[in-house]
């Protein structure tokens, strides 16, 4: 090593060890570290090797952005003329000069103005959300960059990333992460439509995702997870602990890209299982490690209708993820290469240990598969026939889904807990960790969380500790109090959003595992968005059946509500969403209370603005069944006098219920279906009592 480096024989190994030794790379931070002052000619050093243009590796690129950043936030607001260079060396402007506007993409950017001055500011914010990492640099101690130099493997946290890689680099990088096999168009579905023109053309994404989007779904191949694939929270592909999704994080965007499924890590990327930790395995797990193909083409069409409704309803995006494309699955990867997958199905040699129990599980498949699949069994004989039949009914498939989150809220809750960094490294990666590694931890989740993260002055001291004090540093305590009563109400809106249309998701979409948190770049500020996923389950009545069956509503609206208010479940009482959020903010009760009342405000807003959408929003009306817009409000209708009445002395009611849907040209079924299931489900609407009375 040169004799002249500033740099402590302890930082120059976790250097080596970091990036291989490199020459260029001690290069590379002894030149960021030769003034303590903002030095131009370092800054567009920087910009150059950031765009790699003397060869540097992907991580020493992130790796001179981290000082890149560093650079910038060494200058005030008020040096107008430097930040002018950088920004035009780095294509946000299309030439010098002061009084020349930004481009327009900052604005899908999530900057709320071109202004050079403004910018500025709003620039300066969102960088400055790494100063924890920057203060760490300048300790230039080896706890201290252990901590900062993470941020070089989470380039999704680096602003500026995403104005020096182009969307082939990205995709070249990620594939790199995979194993890449061959797939090809849903056909075996029906499925003729590409869905990257038709559901992607509604998705409002910036230009660089959505080049990377193009690029990943161009090729129709199928992405593995491979041992190169880290689990690392914020990694460029993240493969999140306990789950079978791969996630791209692109470089300095807030966008997720999931590709559902990606395989299991152990013995086998693909299986087929029956059952489960000793019960009967969910359907939708039944191919474990990949997607079956009739869920995965109903959660597109369920996703994409109901974003269409709340678009049209509220003229913004509704809090869910959206299916782009759906892949078949044609070759798997094993031991000898890409085998077909009728041939890795079919015979042991490729398949390996487990097959037996493999093919007991198909056979158990093909018998309870569910009848509305939309996909008929056939009369193939043999052991040959018997994966012909399973494929046929299963339609092995891998979906590409974009505005997911990575941040569940059932991981959120178990990461802020006491027993976090065992769970994420020891039971995740099989190793202890350093209190560096455990800060690191906190710091990315409440980060998350909380949009912008103060840390506390007297440091980490143990982790429970650590997040306690957290959440006491004014500022925090700010931030996460607004952010609770700002889910609560985003939590509101869209379930108001969906019962107003009559539909329901059985708790899937609400779920603990299937809802999460991000933090979003918008209007010049970071903002938390709740996102709901995993919509195989979700039902908009009115636009799927002309009639409204009580016992089919009720039944996945109830499930809805206890997911998401928290209550009983078969032998257990979950806390659902409310107190799960309660929970992450650390929230007294009078906030915890005052959320659950905006929660319900939002939702009766929601639920009214929607029903008198319906009936004047001639683009709304169109997407429902005339018979559903004819008795769209009856539960409305029906509920008051329901509600006001003794539980024990219901006749008046029945009869006037009847009445009243005679009138509305009911038939004999429904109406008797009406007035037996409304009574027994009076606990969920007694709960829903807020709703019913204007």
């Amino acid at each position: 090593m040169p004799p002249e480096s500033s740099l402590s024989d302890d930082l120059i190994a976790l250097l080596e060890a970091e990036f291989g030794g490199s020459p260029r790379t001690l290069s590379l931070i002894e030149f960021s570290l030769a003034n303590e002052l903002y030095v131009r000619e370092t800054a567009l050093g920087l910009v150059s090797a950031a765009k790699g243009r003397s060869g540097e590796s992907w991580s020493e690129r992130c790796l001179a952005l981290v000082f890149l950043e560093n650079q910038l936030l060494r200058l005030p607001p008020s040096e107008i003329f430097e930040f002018d260079v950088i920004l035009t060396h780095l294509g946000l402007k299309e030439d010098f000069g002061l009084e020349l506007l930004l481009t327009e993409s900052v604005l899908v950017e999530g900057f709320s103005t071109r202004d050079l001055r403004g910018f500025i500011t709003e620039l300066l914010r969102k960088l400055s959300r790494l100063n924890r990492v920057h203060e760490a640099i300048q300790r230039r101690d080896r706890g201290s960059w252990d901590y900062a130099l993470r941020t070089v493997r989470n380039p999704a946290k680096l602003s500026l990333a995403r104005y020096v890689f182009s969307a082939n680099e990205v995709m070249d990088e990620v594939v790199k992460s995979l194993t890449v096999t061959e797939g090809t168009g849903d056909e075996l579905s029906g499925q003729q439509h590409d869905p990257l023109r038709s559901n992607h053309e509604n998705i409002a994404m910036p230009r660089f995702e959505t080049a990377i989007l193009n690029r990943l779904c161009a090729c129709r191949k199928i992405c593995w997870v491979s041992d190169r694939c880290s689990s690392e929270l914020n990694s460029l592909v993240e493969y999140p602990l306990a789950s079978a999704v791969l996630v791209i994080k692109p470089p300095g965007s807030d966008l997720e890209i999931e590709i559902k499924r990606a395989g299991t890590r152990g013995p086998r990327l693909l299986d087929v299982i029956a059952r489960r930790n000793g019960a009967n395995a969910p359907v939708s797990h039944r191919l474990f490690g990949g997607s079956l193909g009739w869920l995965a083409k109903r959660e597109t069409a369920a996703a994409a209708a109901f974003s269409n409704i709340f678009r049209l309803v509220h003229g913004r995006e509704a809090p869910c993820s959206r299916g782009v494309m759906n892949s078949s699955i044609v070759n798997v990867p094993t031991a000898d290469g890409e085998t077909h997958i009728l041939d890795y199905l079919n015979d042991e040699h490729r398949f390996g240990t487990g097959f037996e129990a493999t093919r007991a599980a198909m056979r158990d498949c093909i018998e309870s598969f569910p009848s509305d699949t939309g996909v008929a069994r056939a009369s193939y004989s043999g052991e040959a026939g018997t994966t012909l039949q399973f494929i046929g009914q299963a339609l092995p498939e891998q979906a590409i889904i974009v505005g997911s989150t990575s941040f569940r809220l059932d991981r959120i809750v178990l990461y802020l807990s006491e027993s976090g960094p065992e769970q994420y490294f020891k039971a995740g990666f099989g190793r202890s960790c350093t209190p560096s590694d455990a800060q690191w931890l906190a710091d990315s989740v409440l980060e998350e969380i909380l949009g912008e993260l103060t840390v506390p002055v007297q440091g980490y001291l143990g982790y429970s500790e650590y997040i306690r004090e957290t959440f006491r540093v004014p500022e925090n305590r700010r931030r996460a109090d607004a952010n609770y009563l700002s889910v609560m109400r985003q939590i509101g809106e869209c379930w108001g959003t969906l019962l107003a249309v009559r539909g329901f998701s059985d708790g899937e979409s609400f779920v603990l595992r299937n809802a999460g948190l991000k933090s979003i770049w918008t209007n010049g500020a970071w903002q938390i968005r709740i996102i709901f996923m995993d919509h195989d389950d979700l039902t908009v009545a009115g636009s799927r059946y002309q009639y409204l069956w009580p016992s089919r509503e009720i039944s996945g609206m109830r499930s809805d509500q206890v997911h998401i208010l928290g209550g009983p479940m078969g032998d257990e009482t979950i806390p659902g969403e409310v107190g799960t959020l309660q929970t992450i903010y650390r929230v007294d009760s009078d906030l915890s209370r005052a959320g659950v009342t905006a929660l319900e405000e939002a939702l009766v807003a929601a639920y009214r603005s929607t029903q008198d959408q319906i009936s004047s929003n001639e683009d709304l009306r169109a997407l429902f069944y005339s018979r559903f817009l004819v008795g769209y409000r009856d539960f409305d209708e029906l509920m008051p006098g329901f509600l006001d009445s003794d539980p024990s002395q219901l006749d008046s009611w029945k009869t006037e219920a009847e009445t009243h849907l005679v009138a509305k040209g009911y038939e004999s079924q429904l109406i008797a279906e009406y007035i037996k299931v409304i009574p027994q489900a009076r606990p969920f609407f007694e709960r829903m009592r807020f709703l019913y009375f204007r």
